[in-house]
């Protein structure tokens, strides 16, 4: 199906599974596709380091939002 030879054996006689023979054949096909993996793994989960002053400062400037957000205290304002 992938194009895959049963039997294979690598060059210094270890086992090479059908995933790492797909993986080589993926690469070999598309040699652009470990930089765009990196690409998207950078795009994800590299995060600049995190300032703890400046956290710190967003945490004590932050508004703490009621439990029920559609309710409105209207004070003194007569209710029908």
């Amino acid at each position: 199906m992938f194009g895959f030879k049963k039997g294979v054996i690598a060059s210094a006689g270890a086992y090479t599974s059908e995933v790492t023979q797909f993986i080589a054949l993926l690469k070999e096909r598309d040699p652009t596709l470990e930089g765009r993996q990196l690409a998207g793994r950078k795009l994800l989960w590299d995060k600049a380091p995190i300032n703890l002053d400046e956290r710190a400062e967003q945490k004590q400037d932050r508004v703490d939002q009621s439990g029920y957000v559609y309710y409105r205290d209207y004070g003194d304002l007569p209710r029908d």
